[in-house]
């Protein structure tokens, strides 16, 4: 009888063992821990029987057997649940890294009129010996009541310690509560643009207590927010406020009524959920004008541009962009020369030094068609085609040169020769002079397509093919 109890006990323990292992990959416990008591209670009556059995004596071999069952039970179960405690494999390494890396801080300076982002802080000073110079990464988020008693933050800041190595600190206050996550040595790159010292500096001098008492009139008893970025960028003057003189507020403003821009620190103040525009308070501008800021939105679309196996459009400009595969010194753009109803009309550039300077091939490309240029594609520095479409994109038409761009001549394809139309096109009863939007051809061996379809958007029509440069056309089968 003993024996058979200790074998009970051996299984028991197994089916504890398993029980904990599942609390410990998955989690919910309160689910378990109807299955474990009772399991417990027949393990303690195991117990008691064997305490009061104690004289009862098993062979020598019986008593080997079970405790190599019990320890091969005991290695199993035992490295399963160690496994559970590595990161991402179950639900206990969640709680090791939890009760290794998470902490919560008493925050007490939680006034932001009065304490600043230096109140946050000294808290954490408190716990923590944080790097002399800190960053955020990302932005640091703020909200709070009328009387500045800050009821939600949100942000992670990070810096180098004394060692060298950067920590970073995860921090999420909401409901009276500072949640700190840690993560040392992080990896982070220390970045100047997302310095905290300017933001402390903002909350100093700027006056953003007098905008949100001014809002408190309007809006009454609502929260308030400030987000922190580093430098941010702007390009617009609505909400800007710069602390400096008048002249140079009125040079910042001016710069970006003028289409340029202003990289500066700044914070934003905000009301949540409300269509109010933010205010920016910024510090140390720079100022980029128009033709700077253009110029190097020009660059970069070049560059862009060459990394691309088809044309690049420059979204600001309308200008469209190409290079040459084998080529990348010699490019091709259509520039924007007017527009007029949603119609452009285009002229032609070069370049051989890789975009560093442009001359003008062709003033009328298009032979004084109008529309939205489709796409300009170069097969080498002489053959090369355009495209134009409506603005009603139903229709395009498609230009070819072989003389690098001098001279165009519009693609005339023989649809007399058409005999079947697509089925899809039949179910919905187009007829072949819907086919009139021609995508931009592509080059498969020595034979050039082009797909004719019932508009921009189609991928399936009729398909047209050439093996003389464009200069004849027959129907694919």
């Amino acid at each position: 009888m003993k024996n058979l109890v200790d074998y009970i006990f051996i299984f028991l323990y197994s089916v504890l063992m398993f029980f904990l292992w599942k609390i410990c990959k998955y989690g919910s416990w309160r689910y378990w821990i109807n299955w474990i008591i009772p399991v417990l209670f027949l393990i303690l009556v195991c117990i008691i029987y064997k305490i009061l059995n104690r004289n009862i004596e098993s062979s020598r071999r019986s008593r080997r057997i079970k405790l190599y069952i019990f320890i091969i039970v005991t290695l199993i179960f035992g490295g399963m649940i160690v496994q559970t405690a590595i990161p991402y494999n179950g639900k206990l390494s969640w709680k090791v890294d939890e009760m290794l890396n998470h902490k919560r801080v008493r925050y007490v300076h939680r006034n932001i009129f009065n304490d600043g982002i230096e109140g946050l802080l000294e808290d954490l000073e408190k716990k923590f010996t944080l790097p002399d110079k800190l960053y955020v990464d990302n932005e640091i988020l703020i909200r709070f009541n009328g009387d500045g008693e800050i009821t939600k933050l949100e942000g992670m800041i990070y810096g180098k310690n004394e060692k060298g190595k950067v920590n970073s600190y995860l921090l999420s206050f909401k409901n009276k509560k500072l949640e700190v996550w840690l993560n040392k040595d992080a990896g982070f790159e220390l970045d100047e643009n997302r310095a905290l010292d300017p933001m402390i500096k903002l909350l100093k001098k700027s006056k953003y207590k007098s905008e949100i008492d001014a809002w408190k009139k309007i809006y009454g008893d609502v929260d308030f927010g400030i987000i922190y970025y580093g430098v941010k960028e702007f390009f617009y003057s609505d909400g800007i406020k710069l602390l400096g003189s008048k002249k140079e507020n009125d040079d910042v403003v001016k710069t970006l009524d003028q289409g340029g821009e202003v990289k500066a620190n700044a914070i934003s103040i905000f009301i949540p959920d409300k269509e109010v525009t933010p205010i920016n308070f910024i510090i140390d501008p720079e100022i980029i004008s128009s033709e700077t800021r253009n110029a190097q939105l020009e660059e970069e679309v070049i560059e862009k541009s060459k990394g691309e196996d088809s044309w690049t459009l420059d979204k600001n400009t309308g200008t469209m962009y190409t290079f040459l595969k084998s080529n990348k010194n010699i490019g091709f753009r259509l520039v924007v020369t007017d527009a007029a109803l949603g119609s452009r009309f285009y002229k032609l550039e070069k370049t051989s030094d890789g975009g560093k300077t442009w001359e003008n091939i062709n003033s009328n490309p298009f032979l004084d068609g109008t529309g939205v240029a489709e796409g300009i594609e170069f097969l080498n520095e002489n053959f090369g085609f355009a495209g134009l479409q409506g603005g009603s994109g139903e229709h395009s038409e498609i230009y070819v040169t072989r003389d690098g761009g001098t001279n165009f001549e519009i693609i005339n394809l023989p649809y007399e020769k058409v005999q079947n139309l697509p089925e899809k096109g039949k179910e919905y009863g187009l007829t072949i002079e819907n086919y009139k939007y021609l995508k931009m051809p592509r080059m498969v061996g020595n034979k050039i397509y082009i797909l004719a379809t019932p508009d921009s958007f189609a991928e399936e029509g009729i398909e047209f093919y050439s093996e003389d440069e464009g200069k004849t056309w027959e129907v694919s089968k």
